[in-house]
C-alpha cells in the first residue's frame, strides 16, 4: 500500500474526521456486513483506512478491508468493527459501530416430488432440502395441493388421478423464524 502524498504543507495538516455505521442495519450470519465510512479532511488528503473487526470481543480480522463475511459470527454474538482514517499524515480519531446478530431466517434451497413422472394412483414424495445460516435444526411444514385445492400433508397411494396438477409447498422453520415458501408441482400421467 502506498501512503497518500503529503500536502505542500505538512505542518499545517489537519488530522482526518471519521464516521462509520453497519450495514445492514439488522445483522444476521447469512449477510456480509459492511462497514460503511466516510470521511472529512479539510486539507483534501487521499486517506486510507484501517479496521479492526471483533466478534465477542475477540479481534477476528484487521488491516484495510471493510467488510465481514457471512458466516464469521452467529446469531447472539456481538460484533463491532473500529476503524481510522489515515491521510498521511494523521490519524482520524477510531470510530466505533457494531450491534448483535439475530436469527437468520432459514432458506427453502430445493423442491423436488418424487417420482417425476407420476402415474395415476402412484403416491407421491416431496422431497425438500434447506439451509440456515445460524446452523440451526430446520423442522418443515409440507402442504399438498391437488388441481388448486388443500390436498393435506401426504399423498399415500390410490389418491392421485391422471390430469391431475400436484403442487408441493414447504416451509422450513428454525424455531424462531419461518423460511418464504417454496414450491413444485407435477402433471400425473
Amino acid at each position: 500500500i502506498k501512503a497518500p502524498e503529503p500536502g505542500p504543507n505538512d505542518n499545517d495538516n489537519t488530522a482526518p474526521v471519521a464516521s462509520i455505521l453497519l450495514v445492514p442495519e439488522v445483522l444476521t450470519a447469512g449477510v456480509d456486513i459492511v462497514a460503511a465510512t466516510s470521511v472529512e479532511d479539510p486539507d483534501g488528503d487521499g486517506i486510507i483506512w484501517d479496521f479492526t473487526w471483533t466478534v465477542d470481543g475477540d479481534v477476528v480480522q484487521e488491516g484495510i478491508q471493510n467488510w465481514l463475511a457471512a458466516g464469521t459470527a452467529i446469531k447472539g454474538e456481538a460484533v463491532e468493527v473500529t476503524a481510522v482514517a489515515w491521510d498521511g499524515i494523521d490519524e482520524s480519531e477510531p470510530v466505533s459501530a457494531g450491534g448483535v446478530l439475530v436469527n437468520a431466517v432459514p432458506e427453502v434451497t430445493s423442491v423436488v416430488i418424487t417420482p417425476e413422472d407420476p402415474v395415476e394412483g402412484e403416491a407421491l414424495d416431496c422431497v425438500v432440502e434447506g439451509f440456515d445460516a445460524d446452523g440451526d435444526v430446520l423442522d418443515w411444514d409440507i402442504q399438498w395441493l391437488a388441481d388448486g385445492q388443500d390436498a393435506g400433508t401426504e399423498v399415500p397411494e390410490d389418491t392421485t388421478v391422471a390430469g391431475e396438477t400436484w403442487v408441493c409447498i414447504a416451509i422450513a422453520n428454525d424455531g424462531a423464524a419461518d423460511s418464504w415458501p417454496a414450491e413444485t408441482y407435477v402433471v400425473i400421467q
